[in-house]
């Protein structure tokens, strides 16, 4: 959920231009509380806890059990995908499992929308920094 205060700016910034959704697909990191769903109902479940616990400011579209936006747009975690009306991916993020910056997805957008007035972004936290190891 690192990504959030940027998505919310961004979310603010460009909703009037884009239709901004995000889709909960497989859990990331499934644990007692936030088990791997394995009916629609558990999957539902996780979605609206995402929403109350973490005050996520995106509206959420829950993938299918059987994972048909996962299979078609390779999601990951904090993956985003900029889709144009007519249904054309227009830029994408990498895949990546440890998420990323929404810097990437603000320029993709800065590109598409240039009349509409950019939000700051919160500074990039230490994410990629290794600690060193304890012997």
């Amino acid at each position: 959920m690192a990504q959030a205060g940027g998505l919310g700016k961004i979310y603010e910034a460009y909703k009037a231009e884009v239709e901004f959704f995000f889709v909960y697909i497989t859990e990331a990191h499934p644990n007692k509380i936030h088990p791997q769903p394995k009916t629609m109902e558990e999957r539902l479940k996780n979605a609206v806890d995402l929403r109350d616990k973490k005050k996520w400011p995106l509206p959420i579209i829950v993938d299918d059990i059987t994972n048909p936006a996962l299979k078609t747009y390779g999601c990951h975690p904090a993956r985003a995908v900029l889709v144009s009306k007519e249904g054309n991916v227009l830029w994408s993020s990498p895949g990546s499992p440890r998420g990323g910056s929404a810097a990437p997805l603000l320029d993709a957008l800065k590109k598409a929308f240039p009349d509409v007035k950019a939000p700051e972004l919160p500074a990039a936290r230490g994410r990629g920094r290794r600690r060193p190891r304890r012997r």
